[in-house]
Order: structure tokens, then sequence, then C-alpha cells
């Protein structure tokens, strides 16, 4: 059990010395999209490999610190309207970080050990990146999301169809 636990930690080292750096470290550097901007709405579609949807949500990123597992910097995000009605993999509170154009949504941030994350990149029109779901032993790919900031929270279905044809169109 022992040479198992040390072979364990061996790999692990010596995988994350080889590691390059990855999308979301390049993203990091990048500037953040003039659009960008604490405290809007978003409305954000999360689909499965064959673009089904699988959640739409609208939320509103906050400027108020949140509750998250790890050290880092993590913001509230108020999580205002979903469908279909909440999902068991989307429970929890959710928080996000913007460095750069790197964005991430974890919406589970607030239990340790189960990661629900959007990750993506900003861009002046809106973000779109890919949903891992996991824990400390690897995660899993789920998905892909698209997200545009909405000023009117009262139609964000409307906004979150015309996003979706938008992106099918551009595939």
């Amino acid at each position: 059990m022992k040479n198992a636990f040390t072979l364990m930690v061996l790999v692990a080292a010596v995988g994350c010395a080889s590691q390059t750096p990855s999308e979301h470290e390049r993203l990091t550097v990048l500037q953040t999209p003039s659009s960008w901007k604490a405290n809007s709405f978003w409305t954000i579609a999360v689909v499965d490999s064959k673009q089904r949807l699988i959640q739409s949500m609208t939320l509103r990123l906050t400027e108020d610190k949140g509750e998250s597992c790890t050290n880092e910097d993590w913001y509230r995000a108020e999580v205002l309207a979903q469908e279909p009605a909440q999902h068991p993999q989307f429970q929890g509170m959710a928080a996000y970080q913007v460095t750069g154009r790197a964005f991430v949504l974890n919406l589970t941030a607030n239990l340790c050990d189960s990661d629900n994350e959007l990750r993506g990149e900003l861009s002046e029109t809106g973000v779109s990146g890919s949903y891992w779901s996991g824990g400390p032993l690897g995660g899993e790919f789920i998905g892909t999301f698209y997200g545009v900031m909405v000023a009117d929270v009262a139609a964000p279905n409307k906004l979150l169809h015309a996003t979706c044809e938008t992106h099918a169109r551009e595939q």
C-alpha cells in the first residue's frame, strides 16, 4: 500500500512538472474585454456534445466575495433563473473568477471536492468554453457553454435562444 501511494505521488509530481501552460493560463495574461463589468447580468446555455440543451440560466455576477474551498479570490454569482429546474449537478453556491480573458464559473464553489466548472474565454460579445464536472481524482467533460451579457433580465430566454442559434450557424 505504501509503495502504491509513493508511485501515485511520483506520477503526479512528474506529470505536473512536464505540463505546458494551459489554455486557461494563456487567457489570464490577455487584456480583459472592455465590455466586461462586474454586477452584470448574464444568460448562459450549457449544451452536451450533441448540442442538446442541458441547462440555461440567468445570473448576476456580483462584486461580493464568494464562498470557495480554495484560497483563490472568487466572487459570488447569483443564479436568478434556471431551466429546467435546478439540475442535480448545479447544486451549491456559484462563484466566478475573471482574470484577463479567462472566465471560470464554479456552480458548486462552496462544496469541497465537487467542481462543476464552466471554463472559457471572454470576448467583447460574450463568453464560451467547456463544462467540466469532477473532483480531486479527475474530471469529466460534460459539454460546452455560451453566454451573453444581458440588460433586460426579464427576457433571458429570447436572448438565450438567439445566442444558441448564432453559435450553431458559426459551427
